[in-house]
């Protein structure tokens, strides 16, 4: 981290965000097969068959419930954290975006 005028810090952990949730995007639309011009992962999600669904769901080891929370919370994490510097303040469970991208390729890879 670097410390910024003003009291803020410049880090490398925003285009990693980006990164990853733009690689989650790809890989539900490739499961979708389908051109769906969304970046909003929650509703790519919710385009897939409902198969492939529970596949992710169950490869990421996470409640469904608390899975859904969590994409919900995610959805729009390409959009918000690519314009970050338009944001005051964002938050973000780095660890379920992880573990959402690992699932996906998962379920992408067999």
């Amino acid at each position: 981290m670097k410390p910024l005028p003003g009291g803020q810090v410049e880090t490398l952990a925003v285009p990693a965000i980006v990164c990853e949730a733009f690689s989650i995007e790809l890989a539900l639309k490739a499961l979708l097969l389908d051109a769906m011009k969304s970046h909003d992962l929650k509703k790519l999600f919710d385009g897939l068959d409902a198969s492939i669904q529970k596949k992710i769901v169950a490869a990421t080891g996470i409640e469904e419930k608390d899975f859904h929370a969590s994409l919900s919370a995610a959805a729009k994490a390409f959009d918000e954290w690519r314009y970050v510097h338009e944001k005051e303040t964002l938050s973000i469970s780095t660890a379920f975006l992880s573990t959402l991208a690992k699932a996906a390729q998962h379920v992408l890879n067999k």
